[in-house]
């Protein structure tokens, strides 16, 4: 999952060097707090370990999810502004 993520960031087309790493160490951090935060889960954890996993393992997915979510709205906001700026690059190579 995480690999999927990290292919889709450098994917996106033409985006700045500085941007793209803004993007990985966010992206990264995120990974990692959601890493963190389900072993502080499971360690604290009064139900079965069955059980435990299970509630981990949903909310890895709805983080995974809400995460994919939050890059496709990122992304598109990168493509909305480029689109605009070549707009605007047209616009004044006219004038």
């Amino acid at each position: 999952m995480l690999k999927t993520v990290i292919n889709y960031l450098h994917n996106i087309n033409k985006m700045s060097e500085s941007s793209s790493k803004t993007i990985l160490a966010l992206a990264g951090g995120f990974v990692i707090g959601a890493l963190a935060g389900a072993v502080v889960g499971v360690l604290f954890a009064p139900d079965k370990g069955s059980e435990t996993r299970k509630k981990v393992s949903k909310k890895i997915t709805d983080f995974s999810e809400e995460i994919e979510e939050k890059i496709d709205e990122y992304a598109e906001s990168i493509k909305s502004k480029k689109v605009k700026l070549a707009e605007e690059s047209t616009n004044s190579e006219k004038d």
